[in-house]
């Protein structure tokens, strides 16, 4: 009882469509990961903020501590309100 051609192909077909199917999923993990890589600059600027006023190093009001964390929301609103505000009177 020997090997056969098909028997031969059918593994080679398997391991091809294994390989596929691994790849893909490495890929979609790969993706996923590259999206968000972390902390952004803004929750590093807060949270050195945060510690330096806890320690008494700096006397700013908490609004400029906690700035790094809302500059960035009212600065993504007032762009996408001016692209919608653009468009809309185009």
């Amino acid at each position: 009882m020997g090997l056969k051609i098909e028997d031969y192909k059918e593994d080679k077909e398997l391991f091809r469509s294994e390989t596929h199917f691994k790849s893909r999923i490495t890929g979609k993990i790969e993706k996923r990961n590259g999206r968000n890589s972390g902390m952004g600059l803004g929750s590093v600027l807060f949270i050195v903020f945060l510690i330096l006023k806890l320690v008494g190093v700096i006397t700013w009001s908490w609004w400029w501590v906690t700035s790094p964390l809302w500059i960035g929301t009212i600065l993504w609103i007032l762009i996408v309100g001016g692209i919608i505000d653009y468009f809309k009177n185009k």
